[in-house]
């Protein structure tokens, strides 16, 4: 049973895309935020110059939810382009500003392609106060500049745990190889689960597909270290070439190794990331005898 404002919203998103400009207009201004959200994103798809007004009345309250002030800035930058720019990056860097909007904001810059914009927050990334920090990192995701691999790879040591993850998943998103040194340094000092995860994951993101690599994997897998040995399952479960993706059916072409993981199947059930260290087994297998 769904209470009255999600149903309101449900019956609303079917109606919206029927709705015309002036019923839009006046559900723009609903109480309820779900309701302006929608009918402010069709009025932007049916006539982005008229739904300019609302979007910016939006975008500037400060009270109004992150996900309508997304939606808002999305319309401001179809029809302005680079030159709404300076208020997004203002917006973002104020403290004040949802960190769901702030991240928003740096993709929607990223997504403009602009040289000269591009410039301007390669020159940020590392810079400011921790919020200042994840926002030029979400920009860093997808600058194509390599001069940014050493600001981010220093950023692995930042002292706020946020920016340090941010900075790891950058490098990740970027695939980054000139950082593996970095990442591996990174992985050995830290003892947070979730930084060490994000640092395999940002060396699998380029490294994935090689033997040694994930033969690298599974060794791990008989660290002392917990921290490291799970983080290493987190990966081998991950990949789809290694995890649970992996069907059954291959892991039963191979008789020896193959028939571990059918037999676990069999007896008791298998966790995900069990399976994934199996299966990878199974395809490591199969790769050293050519599928025989």
């Amino acid at each position: 049973v769904h209470l009255l404002p999600v149903v309101r919203e449900l019956a609303f998103e079917a109606l919206a895309p029927k709705l015309d400009e002036k019923e839009l207009v006046k559900a723009v201004e609903d109480r309820t935020s779900a309701i302006r959200r929608i009918a402010l994103k069709h009025l932007g798809q049916k006539d982005a110059r008229e739904a300019k007004r609302y979007a910016e009345e939006a975008f500037g309250n400060l009270s109004e939810f992150a996900p309508n002030r997304i939606v808002a800035a999305e319309i401001l930058m179809e029809v302005d382009g680079v030159d709404v720019s300076k208020e997004f990056i203002d917006v973002a860097e104020a403290f004040i500003t949802p960190m769901e909007l702030r991240l928003a904001l740096a993709d929607l810059l990223i997504s403009v392609n602009d040289e000269k914009l591009n410039k301007n927050l390669a020159k940020k990334v590392g810079k400011g106060k921790a919020h200042e920090k994840l926002f030029y990192l979400q920009a860093a995701r997808g600058l194509d500049d390599p001069k940014l691999t050493k600001t981010l790879s220093r950023m692995l040591k930042d002292k706020e745990p946020a920016v340090a993850l941010a900075a790891a998943d950058a490098l990740a998103a970027r695939k980054d190889s000139a950082a593996k040194k970095d990442l591996e340094s990174a992985i050995k000092k830290a003892k947070d689960p979730l930084m060490v995860t994000a640092c395999l994951r940002a060396l699998d993101s380029f490294m994935s597909g090689d033997e040694e690599w994930e033969a690298a994997l599974v060794e791990r897998l008989s660290e002392e270290d917990a921290v490291v040995r799970n983080a290493a399952l987190a990966v081998l479960a991950a990949d789809p070439a290694l995890g649970v993706a992996a069907t059954t059916e291959a892991a039963e072409e191979r008789q020896g190794l193959a028939a571990a993981p059918a037999a676990m199947s069999a007896q008791t059930p298998v966790a995900p990331m069990e399976r994934a260290v199996a299966n990878h087994l199974v395809v490591k297998d199969e790769r050293e005898h050519g599928g025989e």
